[in-house]
């Protein structure tokens, strides 16, 4: 299922599917464009109506899926032609619900540190702080599931961002069975710097809240992630409020980020 604002990137997105070493399957369009001007003969085309955002066209498109698995791909990624059938081998020896793979960024294999069955995937990612980049990485395009997770877990519409990571830990909320295959299978492609300046100080607050609410540690180490991320790219503004939501009493914030504040 591929959500689209009709980029010129769908053509390859839609490429590597149509190139899989396994091919029983539907593809699902989700248009999502402002013209609504998405045509396929070949694959079902479901219209939104224009930019309701990626994860109402996603629960949108998981509406109308019939087989017994759901694959996501962004329309501008792109799939390893073993993808599905890599992903349909581990679910079937692994006897999980929800398989990940690894993605190719840049040329970057990521992650460093995959997810193992039975690991809480936010303890994964805001366990511990990272001063450099996370060694974990769970891109929406790897995500294959059963599809009877639907039941029970939608894409939240009322966020904007990291509504992949949400999904993803709501599924083990549910007690569904996740691992990331370490393989590469999936080719993305975005610069580091225009990922990061794309990051809004708002948002960030927001999902920091989300994680309080969850657990004080993740959302103290997320803030110093954060704070790092806004000084990669110059941003010392934001990088400080940030750094003043941090719990003092915990002094968990690394000496390394206040030197960079402070220059």
């Amino acid at each position: 299922m591929i959500p689209t604002i009709n980029r010129a990137s769908l053509v390859d997105a839609l490429n590597s599917v149509i190139n899989q070493t396994f091919q029983t399957y539907d593809v699902i369009i989700v248009d999502d464009s402002k013209n609504q001007s998405v045509e396929s003969s070949r694959f079902k085309v479901i219209r939104t109506g224009g930019l309701v955002g990626v994860s109402r066209a996603r629960n949108l498109g998981m509406l109308q899926v019939t087989t017994e698995f759901t694959a996501l791909l962004d329309d501008d990624d792109q799939w390893h032609r073993e993808y599905l059938e890599r992903q349909l081998a581990n679910i079937d020896h692994l006897g999980i619900d929800f398989g990940i793979t690894g993605a190719l960024v840049n040329g970057i294999d990521r992650p460093k540190i995959p997810l193992k069955v039975g690991v809480d995937p936010f303890e994964l990612l805001y366990g511990k702080p990272h001063i450099l980049r996370s060694q974990a990485y769970l891109p929406t395009s790897a995500y294959l599931f059963r599809t009877k997770i639907t039941k029970n877990v939608k894409f939240n519409e009322s966020i904007t961002d990291r509504e992949n990571l949400n999904f993803i830990w709501d599924c083990f909320k549910y007690n569904f069975l996740l691992y990331q295959d370490s393989l590469p299978l999936v080719r993305i492609n975005y610069s580091s710097k225009n990922s990061l300046s794309r990051i809004n100080v708002s948002e960030e607050i927001n999902w920091s809240e989300y994680l309080r609410n969850i657990n004080e540690k993740w959302c103290e180490n997320f803030l110093i992630e954060s704070a790092r991320n806004f000084i990669r790219i110059g941003d010392r503004t934001s990088a400080k409020i940030l750094i003043k939501r941090l719990n003092p009493e915990k002094k968990s914030l690394p000496k390394t980020i206040l030197r960079l504040i402070a220059h």
